[in-house]
């Protein structure tokens, strides 16, 4: 077993905010249909259906927490689909992660109502914020 102390847990969180500005664009969540590829990889198949664009005042680190606060407009809806996973893109255009997605009775990473959305359509967000927590 291996226990991340605090030190070590607060420095890891202050990095992820300051990885996560990096570059000279705004932050920015997707949302994709299946097929879910590997992680990291070029989503290919997958269908791009929503966009967040974060602001980069609403990235901090909290202890040992990267709060990431979701916005309260709706995102750019590309196309239609259900929503099966998301990737986090930092300003600099680099995948940082890749998260599941669910409907609000599910315990995924993002969470939104329904799961089939409309071009010009508004998603909804149901979680406030994205909060990373180094165990």
């Amino acid at each position: 077993m291996i226990a991340v102390l605090d030190p070590l847990a607060v420095a890891a969180a202050t990095a992820r905010a300051a990885r996560l500005l990096a570059g000279s664009s705004d932050p920015r969540l997707e949302i994709y249909s299946d097929p879910v590829p590997a992680v990291g990889a070029a989503p290919d198949a997958a269908t791009l259906l929503a966009v967040w664009t974060i602001d980069r005042a609403d990235i901090s680190a909290s202890g040992r927490a990267l709060v990431i606060t979701v916005p309260a407009t709706a995102p750019m809806v590309a196309a239609a689909g259900a929503a099966t996973w998301c990737r986090l893109i930092a300003g600099d255009a680099v995948a940082m992660l890749d998260g599941d997605v669910g409907d609000d009775t599910s315990t995924a990473l993002v969470r939104i109502s329904g799961g089939t959305y409309l071009r010009a359509g508004e998603l909804l967000v149901l979680s406030s914020a994205l909060v990373l927590t180094e165990s």
